[in-house]
């Protein structure tokens, strides 16, 4: 029973003394657990970094501002985690000096809430990507799923509502749409626009006329900042004669879904229901993305 007893001890011990180490690391990064702390500073306008910044809490409440890195030959091995912590589309600009890079460019920008860019020095002209590196705004998200600019959400009756899926890797502030009108169904026909979470849930909406023909935006009044995740851009048009280009003849398995209604409001929540073979070219347009083709 005893030596039973000490090849357990044994075997336990290596593995106590790992977690241990464990710990102290994780402790001297985050700042819990081995005492290790992180100097979060909150800014509000300009300003430039200096040795001692880790944690920086950029809100652009008042209005976008510009954050100046140190230089990288005096700062080799420091980590800075930059975050937009306000939900407005004020950006923040984080600039390199000289001929430092981040990532291999001058700027980079934060332009929706809660999106982070984490980088670290090499001490020779790169702050390079740490952590969860830099989260770079893209220039629109899309429910597209096809090429063709062909008709492709023809209602077959007034109200009904179809959702195509989409992703966001990044934290965005959606502004509005983009889409383009195939038929018009006359000068009173309008559109809905919405997104909802992955469970249904109409998170914001906006309605616009349909009674021009080709390229337009629906702008929303407030911007709605979205989390990294999946969601669906719904469509619901008042008119039978209205068509929405999209992508002709694609298969079903793109989940994309047409509930039928009576009354041109956006449902909430949205109930899944039959699958399209078609789908819509809608963008999602962002905050500090593309505004037109």
């Amino acid at each position: 029973m005893k030596k039973f007893l000490l090849a357990v001890l044994f075997l336990i011990s290596p593995v106590v003394a790992s977690a241990q180490l464990i710990d102290a690391t994780i402790g001297s990064l985050s700042g819990s657990g081995g005492g290790g702390t992180f100097n979060t500073a909150t800014i509000t306008g300009n300003a430039t970094l200096g040795p001692t910044n880790s944690v920086v809490l950029a809100s652009a409440t008042a209005a976008g501002f510009t954050i100046t890195l140190p230089p990288t030959a005096s700062s080799n091995g420091q980590i800075l985690t930059i975050s937009k912590v306000d939900q407005t589309t004020g950006a923040i600009t984080i600039n390199a000096v000289g001929t430092d890079v981040i990532g291999g460019t001058g700027t980079v920008v934060l332009n929706a809430y809660m999106q982070t860019d984490a980088i670290v020095s090499d001490g020779a002209g790169h702050w390079i990507p740490w952590g969860q590196g830099l989260q770079l705004t893209p220039p629109y998200l899309s429910a597209q799923v096809g090429s063709a600019q062909t008709t492709g959400i023809v209602v077959s009756a007034s109200s009904d509502t179809d959702v195509c899926p989409f992703y966001t890797p990044v934290p965005v502030a959606v502004t509005g749409f983009r889409y383009a009108v195939g038929t018009t169904g006359g000068a009173n026909a309008i559109a809905n626009f919405g997104i909802y979470d992955s469970l249904g849930k109409l998170l914001t909406s906006v309605s616009t006329g349909t009674a021009a023909v080709g390229l337009q935006t629906a702008g929303l009044t407030t911007a709605y900042n979205l989390a990294p995740g999946y969601y669906y851009t719904g469509i619901q048009i008042s008119n039978v004669n209205t068509a929405i280009s999209g992508s002709n003849a694609l298969t079903q398995f793109l989940l994309c879904s047409r509930r039928t209604g009576t009354t041109m409001a956006l449902p909430d929540p949205y109930t899944f229901g039959v699958t399209l073979s078609k789908g819509f070219n809608v963008y999602v347009m962002v905050s500090g993305g593309k505004t037109s083709e």
